[in-house]
């Protein structure tokens, strides 16, 4: 489920909850596993060719997985082509992951 909500021209607000089931567990030991996953991507808008999508995200299992992304976008043109760098941490193990890339689009 989510939903919308635009706070300013600049910021927007898209909060979601979603069932997490882990059918095959590889990352610990146990059987599988049925969870809530709790998050909201919050864009924000610094002009017309740069924004920025912030999304906290908490899965709970047994305990509580804090992670994130944090996505910087710029758009060198518009519908053409797109270059972002991204850092997408997993806070409760202690694991951070940056990422740029490119996206072209057809």
């Amino acid at each position: 489920m989510v939903a919308g909500l635009v706070l300013t021209s600049k910021i927007a607000l898209f909060p979601g909850v979603a069932y997490v089931h882990i059918t095959k567990p590889r990352a610990f030991d146990g059987v599988s596993k049925n969870g809530i996953n709790l998050q909201t991507n919050m864009s924000v808008k610094f002009n017309s060719k740069l924004f920025l999508f912030v999304n906290p995200i908490v899965t709970i299992f047994d305990e509580a997985l804090w992670s994130g992304e944090f996505n910087l976008n710029y758009l060198v043109k518009p519908n053409k082509l797109k270059f972002n760098i991204g850092y997408f941490p997993v806070f409760t193990n202690d694991i951070h992951k940056l990422k740029a890339g490119a996206t072209v689009f057809l």
